[in-house]
């Protein structure tokens, strides 16, 4: 009995989740909002030639990070191989965008909406 319900729950939950995922797409196409994902937010971090990059070797494996000052925005994004660790965006003190990979894994194809003067040209 136990598994029916821990099944049933899993997808519920799994449903939820979908839907909500569904409906800030759904916004995020109305309001016309300017978004980019993570992904391609570190992309861009990566390919700037103002970006300063670091590479340790931490416990046997490669972490490589990332920081960038443009146009008044601060980034930082931490690596490890082609993995996204943490990516961060400040503007004058203030988080704009903090991505974590351990809380937030699943939206890292997600649209997010910034401020049109940070998107990438």
């Amino acid at each position: 009995m136990d598994d029916k319900v821990k099944k049933l729950a899993g997808r519920a939950q799994a449903s939820l989740s979908h839907a909500v995922d569904y409906m800030k797409e759904k916004i995020i196409e109305l309001t016309g909002g300017t978004s980019i994902t993570i992904m391609e937010l570190a992309l861009y971090i990566q390919n700037q030639p103002e970006t300063n990059r670091i590479d340790k070797e931490l416990l046997g494996k490669t972490y490589t990070f990332y920081s960038l000052k443009k146009e008044g925005a601060t980034y930082h994004l931490e690596m490890k191989n082609a993995h996204i660790l943490q990516l961060d965006v400040h503007i004058k003190n203030h988080d704009i965008i903090s991505y974590r990979s351990y809380r937030d894994h699943s939206k890292l194809s997600s649209p997010i909406k910034i401020p049109n003067t940070l998107l990438p040209d």
